[in-house]
Parts: structure tokens; C-alpha cells; sequence
């Protein structure tokens, strides 16, 4: 492997937090430095971007229309019985029963 020349730089600013989480997740994953880590982990957002990103949110937006089928679906069986029950069908006045009569 090859060392690559790099001529190019970018500056962000953090916050001290931000710099303390970087720095840690950057020692844990055995990185030389926060600066290494910055760059290998931005390179590799940037290159699942390449599709699978935009695949992988296309698939996301697929599943959540098929949960909303399903609650939609779930949701008309549950309610059908319990409007039944809540508004049970009306007898007509010849059906209703006298008991003043009996």
C-alpha cells in the first residue's frame, strides 16, 4: 500500500464535547489521531453516499408506508367491532318490545 500524498485541508470547529466524543471514538477504534480518524470516517460517509445511502433510505421509506398500511389495517379491525357495540343497529318501532302491555 502506497503512501498517498494529501495537500488538501478543511477546519471545522467543535464543541468540547463533540471534541472529547471524537477524540475517544478515534483512540477506541485505534487511529493516530483525531485527525486520521476525522478523515477516514468522513470518507466513508461520503462513499456509502454513492447510492447506498439514497438505497438504503428508499428502503426505510418503503417500510414505514407498509407499517402505516398495516396500523391503517389493524386499526379498521379493532374499531369495526367496537362501533358495532357503540352504535348497534336500530330496531324499528314495530320490532320494539311493549312492556307496559304485558
Amino acid at each position: 500500500m502506497g503512501f498517498t500524498r494529501r495537500t488538501k485541508m478543511i477546519s471545522l470547529r467543535l464543541s468540547e464535547h463533540e471534541f472529547e466524543q471524537l477524540r475517544a471514538t478515534s483512540e477506541a477504534q485505534g487511529a493516530r489521531s483525531v485527525s486520521d480518524y476525522a478523515r477516514v470516517a468522513l470518507c466513508r460517509f461520503t462513499s456509502k453516499s454513492d447510492g447506498h445511502l439514497e438505497a438504503d433510505v428508499q428502503k426505510l421509506s418503503g417500510d414505514v408506508r407498509q407499517l402505516n398500511r398495516d396500523v391503517r389495517r389493524l386499526t379498521e379491525l379493532l374499531e369495526g367491532p367496537r362501533q358495532a357495540f357503540n352504535n348497534p343497529p336500530s330496531r324499528d318501532a314495530n320490532q320494539k318490545a311493549d312492556f307496559r302491555n304485558a
